[in-house]
């Protein structure tokens, strides 16, 4: 008999009505209820009503498509745009199109009579023909047609009541394309759905009852409901359509028992994989007969599928294993689940082993923010819940208590339709310190009961951010209410500059003894500082999968621990973590690890399983135990110990430094080439990333030309900032920062800290300049400042201001409003002189304003500010300029003075007594657009990736434009194949070489370089990523080794997560080539004791001698430092070269690569630089040659020659 469900039946008939279709009651067999979908691209939503005998995953989009948010709606964007040409083929091939499938269980029969739905269009070139089309095997055969028409209602445009006439907004019959200018359109209707509980225009029912293969339906056959559509000449990608809103679509029909199983019961086993007994499919058994059913694994190269178990109904019960017998006396269903497995790989060779720690990660706790909202009960729309009071959890494992999330005291509540716990209220907030002095947290607890201990390992959050909210999140964790606890990981999620953003972050616990074995409370708080706005902006877990599904999730399971010495092949769960740490046996170090990861840390953490994993951990012995392997002092050396802080072959590095570098030694590798930028006496110190500035030579014209900085670039009083991330009391209109130019430490004298320092500026802003002195560090110096606007505590005041900073915390120490800036020179000052005389903790400070009236035009002493002040917090320190907020204006700038916009430093200048000891007018320096000799665009013909390649007033290369493009990676899956801005150089013929660069990065991307450059589809490239969000279309945060060969990338390494830069620090990369082998070391400028090496072999490399060049991938403040390249000169082309120097007594011996055999000679100096060259051996042909060291030399070089 008919087993239909009638949920919606009264809905549905009533919906036929106005549409001129008839839809019997009690036939409703499948339908959807959008109301409550949040609005974010939720992955698909389940349906409300369902028939005894149908199974459904819910709505879909097609692979064509891109999920968009919609409130109450079901959405999609990415349609064909017009320029290229959307057509009804177009959409079908490329598959672009929503839709839904439903299946039909074993034992029943299905019949379908119509089908309808309601639909949602954004904009008025949004897609507007449609096909309807349906399959029975997912369209791996072409589907069938059903019914195509034209829809134009819309949702921009002024919002009226939406249309339930369809004869207002639509037709049935469309066009193969939007050329087809004999086809007649429907009306365009405006202002439908546009609010969140606007029902979208419904479509007429289409009938479906005369289609044969959708009567009768078998068993089994799963049928898939698409449809399809295409846009106009005008259409974009950011263009949507949409199932609803409020409306889903609705399904009618009978489903009844299948009448011609006879006296037979139906088992239908359902499986991923074949490999079992009965077989997946519809089975047919006497009743009462006794079942045995089993699973066996599937092995497919370095991937597992293991049965763990099995969901049944009818007359299977759920359980756990590989095999079950059971009594078929109903129609029954057995399921069988599967793990996925992933084959870990590890050696260890040359001395040590690995310890290998694999954590299984199951879901313990989660919270389905779908629906959540700030309102109080009676403003609740459909599917809104409350959450004033927090959101309590939806998921919880069989031991763990219902909990519920909620905000901190020092947060404000925001309603946020999409659903979450938002809150506002972030700022003033510039640390972790200061978040938790504030009460600015979000708060959860994990309660085990009995059933315990658990193992909690991890918890993955998605949030959702806007501009202003904060910039950093922290997880810690606490068994006693916070009176003490653990930061499991800080870390900054945006940038500042990104809108409203989705993201989301796994946090991987510690190794803490209390949460592997977890039998009591504990207590999470999420903490959020680093807002610069006024409260308004927001951070929230969000609503990431839709209704019925966790977002933020805590994840446990059990761990075991192996340790691996030589190699051993372990199966590991596809959602496992691992933890690996190489352990040298004694008189042994670890030298690297071989594989995904190249670098020498012996710790790995939080390694995923989700793709099959190879590492290699290399060991060796360490006489010296100098972290040097002898195996490669040995090569070099042979029996002789040569200690690692000489420089054994006069080229300026020691042994030691040689190794890190990947060079030889024994063969001095002299400075060929430079990075051709011109010198500059100053230096970008700035450490905050939130203030790189962009100091620029610019020439006004009219003798108007020096360092200009315009890049707004300001941090507020309110939020200081400090590099090691430590708390900084805000003192109001004094605790700001901007960007600021130092002079260099090797131009500086001490003496000069008693000098008299000075500089000329003209402004085209009226926010703050100032003068630096007795500049000690980020956290230690004295500033002057002068400020044309003002205002809010924020900001510097109006007038001039004396500041100092002693260990990172502010003061002020003079102020006076008689002096200001002024761009156009009315009320005060365009062109103004700081100086200040310094006589130990004396200072005479001067700020004297230009006078264009007076005859001749000069800095006049009647418009001047002076303050004398004791301090003697710095005894010494250099001095610099900068600059607070300076960009644009909207003033007319007088005829004298051309300077439109920023502050434009025309001189700096340095007394001492009656002399002048330093000046600088940067007139020896480039233009901001003109790049350094040698160097060159390679993508200047590409608009998307030329970037934006500027030189700076610090001798450095910046590259601003934030361009490049998205990878084909995702979270499971990362990829670094996206190309980004590139500048090369030329490198001389090299038989090998080594790079060292320079890096500064301040926004979030990617900064890097290329080697092995032979054209724009042709070389190598390492970046060192920090990224934000989700993994998908990103190149992850951590090192990327790739190769581009023939246009397309390899990658070598993808997020490899021992070395990170951290935005406003700069960093320090050293890299050698030698044949196929690469070594790179990198350390933080201000960390350089902590060295990250990693060494590679790459067949796959080009020939020697090709260019290098600076790289960017999507970040927009990339500063390249230098890049400075040593080497040996390129061997003959028959490939003669010294390979190897050993000193045997009184002898040297040198190890020698002669491929064609022909006779050399051999020539020896004791002076490499200027020579001169003494043949000492001649017509050799042997692979080593011996001969004696001059006596009394103190180095001796030797070469080969024919």
């Amino acid at each position: 008999m008919p087993t239909a469900l009638t949920k919606a039946a009264a809905l549905i008939a009533c919906m036929a009505a106005f549409s001129g279709g008839t839809i019997q009651a009690a036939d409703t067999i499948i339908n959807w209820d959008l109301a409550g979908v949040p609005n974010s691209p939720v992955p698909t939503v389940l349906p409300a009503t369902l028939a005894e005998g149908l199974e459904s995953d819910g709505l879909l989009r097609g692979p064509g498509v891109g999920a968009a948010n919609l409130t109450n709606g079901y959405s999609a964007n990415t349609f064909t745009p017009g320029s290229d040409n959307p057509s009804r083929a177009t959409a079908i091939a490329k598959g672009e199109y929503i839709g839904f499938a439903f299946r039909v269980r074993g034992g029943f029969v299905a019949s379908l009579d119509a089908v309808q739905f309601s639909l949602r269009r954004s904009a008025v070139n949004a897609p507007l023909f449609y096909e309807l089309q349906y399959s029975l095997d997912n369209f791996a055969t072409p589907g069938v047609k059903v019914a195509d028409f034209t829809y134009r209602g819309r949702s921009s445009g002024t919002n009226t009541e939406t249309s339930t006439e369809p004869s207002e907004y639509m037709r049935f019959g469309a066009p193969d394309s939007y050329t087809d200018e004999s086809f007649e359109l429907p009306p365009d209707l405006a202002g439908q759905s546009g609010g969140v509980n606007d029902a979208g225009n419904p479509i007429p029912v289409i009938d479906l009852s005369s289609i044969a293969e959708l009567q009768h339906i078998p068993g089994g056959t799963t049928v898939t409901f698409a449809l399809f559509a295409w846009g106009n000449a005008s259409t974009t990608t950011g263009n949507t359509v949409a199932f609803g809103r409020i409306n889903g679509p609705v399904v009618t029909g009978s489903v009844i028992d299948d009448p011609d199983l006879g006296d037979d019961i139906i088992l239908e086993v359902r499986s991923e994989f074949p490999s079992t007994d009965p077989a997946p499919g519809i089975n047919t058994f006497p009743m009462g007969t006794l079942v045995e059913a089993s699973a066996s694994p599937v092995v497919e190269g370095s991937m597992r599928r293991l049965p763990v178990g099995w969901t049944g109904s009818g007359s299977v019960q759920d359980g756990a294993g590989d095999s079950l017998s059971f009594l078929l006396n109903e129609a029954s269903l057995l399921e069988w689940q599967w793990a996925a497995e992933n084959l870990l790989t590890v050696g260890a060779t040359g001395g040590g082993g690995v310890r290998v720690r694999t954590t299984e990660r199951f879901p313990l706790l989660g919270f389905d923010f779908n629906g959540w909202v700030f309102l109080p009960e009676e403003e609740l729309g459909p599917g809104q819940q409350s959450n004033i009071n927090g959101v309590p959890s939806s998921l919880m494992a069989e031991g763990i208590d219902p909990t519920t999330i909620v905000r901190g005291p020092g947060l404000t509540p925001r309603h946020l339709g999409a659903g979450g716990i938002s809150s506002e209220n972030w700022n003033g907030t510039p640390s972790l310190d200061d978040a938790i002095a504030g009460g600015k947290y979000l708060e959860f607890s994990l309660v085990p009961t009995e059933e315990g201990p658990f193992e909690i390992n991890s918890m993955y959050l998605p949030y959702r951010y806007t501009q202003t909210g904060p910039h950093s999140l922290a997880l810690l964790y606490s068994f006693d209410d916070f009176a003490t606890w653990t930061v499991v990981e800080a870390l900054r999620i945006q940038d500042q500059a990104s809108g409203t953003q989705l993201g989301n972050h796994l946090f991987t616990m510690p190794p803490d003894p209390a949460l592997r074995e977890l039998s009591q409370p504990v207590t999470f708080r999420i903490y959020g500082w680093g807002g610069t706005g006024t409260g308004v902006g927001t951070f929230t877990p969000t609503n990431e999968n839709g209704p019925g599904i966790a977002d933020l999730v805590v994840f446990g399971g059990a761990s075991q621990t192996v340790t691996v010495t030589g190699t051993s092949e372990l199966w590991r769960n596809a959602e496992a973590l691992l933890e690996v740490e190489a352990f040298p046996a004694p008189g042994h170090i670890f030298v690297g690890w071989s594989g995904p990861v190249f670098s020498n840390q012996p710790k790995l953490a939080g390694l995923s399983m989700a793709s099959p994993l190879t590492l290699g951990a290399v060991f060796d012995t360490s006489s010296e135990d100098d972290g040097i392997p002898d195996s490669w002092r040995q090569l070099f050396f042979g029996p002789e110990i040569v200690a690692a802080d000489v420089d054994h072959d006069g080229d300026g590095f020691t042994v030691r430094e040689e190794y890190l570098r990947g060079s030889n030694p024994t063969v001095p590798e002299p400075l060929l080439a430079t990075d051709g930028l011109t010198f500059s006496s100053w230096e970008n110190v700035q450490r905050d990333p939130q203030v790189p500035g962009r100091f620029l030579i610019r020439d006004f014209g009219g003798g108007f030309r020096g360092a200009w900085e315009n890049s707004n670039d300001n941090r507020s009083a309110l939020t200081p900032f400090r590099p090691d991330g430590g708390p900084v009391a805000a003192v109001d209109h004094t605790s700001y920062d901007g960007p600021r130019m130092i002079i260099r430490p090797e131009v500086w004298e001490e003496s000069w800290s008693n000098g008299t320092v000075s500089t000329v500026f003209s402004v085209g802003d009226d926010d703050g300049v100032s003068l630096y002195f007795r500049y000690v560090d980020e956290l230690n110096w004295y500033r002057v400042t002068i400020c044309g606007e003002d205002g809010a505590p924020s900001r510097p005041r109006l007038g001039v201001s004396v500041e100092k900073r002693v260990e990172g915390e502010y003061a002020q120490l003079a102020f006076d409003n008689f002096m200001a800036t002024d761009p156009a020179d009315l009320g005060f000052f365009k062109r103004v002189r700081i100086s200040v005389e310094q006589d130990g903790g004396s200072f005479l400070v001067r700020v004297t304003g230009w006078d264009e009236f007076i005859t001749p035009p000069d800095f006049n002493p009647d418009f001047e500010t002076v303050f004398f002040i004791t301090d003697d917090s710095h005894p010494e320190g250099r001095a610099g300029i900068g600059a607070w907020a300076m960009g644009g204006h909207t003033f007319e700038e007088p005829e004298w003075n051309p300077v439109d916009s920023g502050v434009l430093f025309e001189s700096f200048e340095i007394t001492a007594g009656p002399a002048v000891v330093f000046t600088e007018d940067w007139s020896g320096l480039l233009l901001a657009n003109v790049l350094p000799a040698g160097w060159t665009n390679a993508f200047a013909d590409e608009a998307s990736l030329e970037g934006v390649w500027l030189t700076t007033a610090h001798g450095t290369v910046l590259q601003a434009s934030g361009a490049g493009g998205g990878t084909s990676g995702t979270s499971g899956n990362p990829r670094a194949d996206a190309d980004g801005p590139l500048l090369v150089r030329s490198l001389p013929a090299l038989a090998s070489y080594i790079l060292e660069l320079g890096f500064h990065p301040f926004d979030a991307g990617a900064i890097g370089f290329v080697f092995d450059y032979q054209d724009e589809d042709n070389y190598g490239r390492v970046l060192f990523a920090r990224t934000f969000g989700p993994a998908g279309g990103s190149i992850p945060t951590g090192v990327a080794i790739s190769r581009k060969t023939d246009g397309q990338w390899t990658d070598l390494v993808v997020g490899d997560p021992t070395f990170a830069p951290t935005l406003g620090q700069p960093f320090q990369v050293s890299f050698s080539r030698s044949g196929a082998r690469y070594v790179m070391n990198a350390r933080a400028v201000d960390d350089p004791d902590t060295v990250h090496r990693w060494e590679w072999e790459d067949p796959s490399a080009a020939s020697a001698g090709h260019r290098f060049g600076f790289t960017s991938w999507q970040a927009g403040n990339a500063h390249f430092l230098y890049a400075d390249v040593y080497g040996i000169e390129a061997a003959p082309e028959d490939g003669l070269e010294v390979v190897a120097i050993q000193k045997v007594g009184d002898m040297i011996l040198l190890t020698v690569r002669n491929p064609s055999g022909e006779p050399y000679n051999v020539q020896r100096t004791l002076d490499v630089s200027a020579g001169p060259w003494a043949t000492v051996d001649t017509n050799q042909t042997g692979m080593t040659w011996t001969g004696a060291i001059p006596a009394g030399a103190g180095r001796v070089f030797w070469r080969l020659t024919r």
